[in-house]
């Protein structure tokens, strides 16, 4: 029954994601360019500014773009999936009051449709950290598989925070006014130093984004993560935060449809 219920609600995600996915393509043919674009333009303006942001990193300018496309590619799409999770509900207001879909596939539609920027964002760093880094394979699959994870960890966060969302419309914009910091303490654009002072270590740790990202980017370049006590702390959170979202889903969402309804 369980497993029917799973399989019932990955096809209609997938379904509606698809859908969703050639809607965007209808409307602008350049919408599949957009999720390089974005950390694309971003890598650009950061290279250029090298002398403020990179200051600690040794290697050529192609190396140096590479490490903050990677970092931003994790970033944007932590963030995105973080905020799509939180708007959901309200997103997809006349699906959820029809009971037309459940909280397991309203979590899915978010999650796969922004898997699929980043996976297309995966492809493109893969390709250059084979042959600009020369990366082995386990580099590149662990860097993949961290990436994912930070994904779903940025998923569960945004779906913890979608009731509070749904009933507050300032609480939105309260976690955009912290993106910045976050963005700054994850060590998105610049190398941390190799001898890091535990408060240093400490910040990135407990920002969930910046220990993933940096455990994620960590095997491409050969060096170690910032903070893998708390990455690894943080993966298992992860996991467990998905069981108490999934199980609390069912229970939360007819009051957020019957608030939302009102």
């Amino acid at each position: 029954m369980f497993l029917r219920r799973a399989a019932r609600s990955i096809e209609v995600a997938a379904m509606l994601v698809r859908r969703e996915l050639v809607a965007d393509f209808e409307v602008s043919r350049m919408s599949l360019l957009w999720p390089i674009g974005y950390p694309l333009a971003y890598t650009l303006l950061v290279v250029f500014m090298r002398p403020v942001f990179g200051g600690g990193f040794i290697g050529s300018h192609a190396e140096f773009g590479m490490y903050v496309f990677v970092g931003f590619c994790i970033w944007h799409s932590w963030f995105e999936v973080l905020r799509r999770q939180m708007d959901a509900v309200k997103a997809n207001k006349s699906l959820v009051t029809r009971a037309e879909i459940g909280s397991s596939t309203l979590f899915l539609i978010t999650l796969f449709y922004t898997g699929a920027q980043l996976v297309l964002r995966l492809v493109f760093a893969t390709l250059f950290a084979v042959f600009l880094l020369k990366s082995g394979a386990w580099a590149i699959i662990g860097f993949v598989a961290f990436a994912l994870v930070a994904l779903l960890n940025g998923a569960v966060i945004g779906a913890l925070l979608q009731p509070f969302s749904t009933l507050s419309p300032d609480f939105g914009k309260g976690i955009q006014s912290i993106s910045l910091g976050l963005l700054i303490t994850g060590a998105v654009f610049f190398r941390l130093p190799a001898e890091q002072p535990p408060t240093l270590v400490a910040i990135v740790g407990i920002n969930p984004m910046g220990a993933l990202l940096n455990l994620a980017r960590a095997p491409l370049f050969g060096e170690a993560p910032v903070a893998p006590l708390a990455s690894y702390v943080w993966i298992a959170v992860t996991f467990l935060l998905l069981a108490v979202v999934l199980l609390l889903g069912r229970r939360v969402m007819p009051i957020l449809i019957e608030r939302i309804g009102n």
